[in-house]
């Protein structure tokens, strides 16, 4: 540690701390995010201003017990820290003591200043520090941190214009602060009104299914009464009565959907049991192969055996509908599904595989938002938002598979029940 006289720093440019200052106004934190990088721009102008090796920010916690550095500048190395470093006030009342008195907190020689000399002989001298000028950062009346400079050398004397410059740093700290708390609000109600906006459309929706499931009662009816008097005329047409018999089954399942239709509008919950999987994907599998078309071919590959789920076919059903519609629309020119299942420990798994388009991850991860649809004009965007949240009150998981032109496989992950 030097002693004797101390050296005085000016400014050679008159106006430097006034172009420092106008640049400082110009910055803003209209995004939360920008908040970092107008700290890390901050503390370098005040070190290179200053002509200090060190600028560092220092925060309290929540209870005023501890400061904590969040940012450090190094001008030597003209690089940024984040290194963890924290000092309990207790420990310091003197230094502590001087921030909440003083706007300023000027140390022309850290080892004889009364506020820092506890602060040189532990930490300050160790690290060079010679000088110190340390400024608070108010917010909400309070003081919310530190505006810490160190510097290296001979001693110091800080000028007015520094210490004035130093505070009005610190005051700038605090309005960004501000800016990006305000910044970080706007953000947080506008997802708010987002989120009550598409809850107001899904109780619209609610609204509407019990008048639409109604209407499907009364539209399926003649379709099952027509088919059940086509049944003895087409009893010698093994093809006709194939297809008699996917109608049938596609009418039933319309009605059973209704039906659930007007137990969730009414706020029933479905009642599940346990469904042995093979045998239902294998009831399903003419309805799903009249979705996909002559064009499109369906495999099953059953691997689950007896395993049961919590469930019962007409979720099921719904569940797989979807997923093998989905798949038909990413192949345009023909291709195949694969249904296959698989018991991994107590889990079943159900998968959907197609030969489609495929998908990127900017689009995978918007795939289950209600409303988002990559068929507009076609689809409602609640499809795969109705099959994660059936699967997720199963207690089972959704997971897809996929990336552009190399198709797209989903797995439904269901706990296994005896």
């Amino acid at each position: 540690m030097t002693s004797g006289t101390t050296t005085r720093f000016t400014q050679s440019i008159p106006s430097s701390f006034l172009n420092a200052r106008l640049k400082l106004a110009r910055l803003g934190v209209d995004d939360p995010t920008r908040l970092d990088r107008v700290l890390e721009h901050v503390t370098r102008l005040a070190s290179e201003q200053l002509t200090v090796e060190r600028v560092g920010l220092w925060l309290f916690d929540e209870a005023h017990e501890t400061l904590s550095l969040y940012l450090c500048y190094t001008r030597s190395t003209q690089s940024f820290s984040r290194e963890l470093q924290s000092i309990r006030v207790e420990k310091f009342p003197d230094y502590f003591a001087a921030l909440e008195e003083r706007r300023a907190l000027v140390a022309d020689d850290v080892a004889t200043h009364a506020a820092t000399k506890a602060l040189a002989d532990l930490y300050l001298t160790e690290r060079g520090v010679t000088s110190m000028l340390d400024v608070p950062i108010f917010r909400h009346g309070t003081t919310a941190g530190v505006l810490c400079h160190e510097h290296i050398g001979e001693p110091r004397a800080w000028g007015a214009r520094e210490v004035d410059f130093a505070a009005s740093v610190a005051d700038m700290i605090a309005i960004y602060s501000e800016e990006a708390d305000a910044a970080r609000t706007q953000l947080e109600l506008r997802k708010q009104e987002e989120e009550l906006q598409q809850a107001e459309r899904l109780a619209t929706i609610g609204v509407v299914a019990r008048h639409v499931a109604h209407d499907i009662n009364n539209a399926v009816a003649p379709i099952m009464i027509c088919a059940a008097q086509l049944k003895p005329l087409v009893a010698s047409d093994p093809n006709a009565k194939e297809r008699l018999a996917i109608i049938i089954n596609a009418a039933e399942h319309g009605a059973a959907l209704a039906r659930r239709l007007l137990d969730a509008a009414a706020g029933h919950a479905p009642v599940r049991h346990p469904v042995t999987v093979d045998p239902l994907v294998e009831d399903a599998a003419p309805l799903l192969s009249a979705i996909l078309g002559e064009t499109r071919s369906l495999t099953l590959a059953l691997d689950a055996a007896e395993a049961r789920v919590s469930s019962d076919s007409v979720e099921m059903v719904r569940i797989l509908v979807n997923l093998v519609t989905n798949a038909r629309d990413a192949m345009t020119d023909g291709g195949s599904v694969t249904i296959s299942t698989v018991v991994v420990l107590d889990e079943v798994r159900i998968s959907v595989a197609d030969t489609g388009t495929g998908m990127s991850e900017d689009l995978k991860k918007r795939l289950f938002t209600p409303f988002f649809t990559t068929k507009p004009g076609k689809g409602t965007g609640l499809g795969l938002a109705g099959v994660r949240s059936a699967i997720e009150a199963m207690k089972g998981k959704i997971q897809i598979e996929s990336s552009p032109g190399n198709g797209t496989t989903v797995t439904l992950r269901l706990p296994r029940v005896q």
